[in-house]
């Protein structure tokens, strides 16, 4: 039969375990909506530089959007990736609060609980 330690040990790991594949699913996310806002920033970029020389159906004659225009869009468009990050950010922490309790239980309270079900368990036996 194991010992506390062995079996703290043991849930640890898989902690652990479950935590980098957590850890590394986040990053490939963070990635993919870093690609996702730096596509509709040269978007944006590749519009204006079209609008400018006129090439667009619904192009101004007079020469396109102003500098400023295109400026203001794109300094729209460049902190998608932080509002988008943040958006994941609050869903994941609010479905972590749904389904793990309104705080979350240090280690040594864990143990403690693991060690008081051990104890009922054997007496129940």
């Amino acid at each position: 039969m194991l010992g506390l330690y062995d079996r703290s040990r043991a849930e640890l790991c898989g902690l652990q375990a479950s935590s980098w594949g957590a850890l590394r699913g986040g990053q490939w996310l963070a990635l993919r909506l870093q690609l996702l806002a730096a596509s509709l920033v040269a978007a944006v970029a590749l519009l204006a530089v079209l609008d400018a020389a006129g090439r667009l159906p619904w192009a101004a004659p007079a020469g396109g959007a102003g500098a400023g225009l295109v400026g203001l869009s794109l300094s729209y468009a460049l902190p998608i990736t932080g509002l988008l990050n943040g958006l994941l950010t609050s869903a994941a922490e609010t479905e972590q609060v749904r389904l793990f309790g309104a705080g979350k239980q240090a280690a040594m309270q864990r143990i403690d609980d693991l060690e008081w079900l051990a104890t009922d368990l054997c007496v129940c036996q």
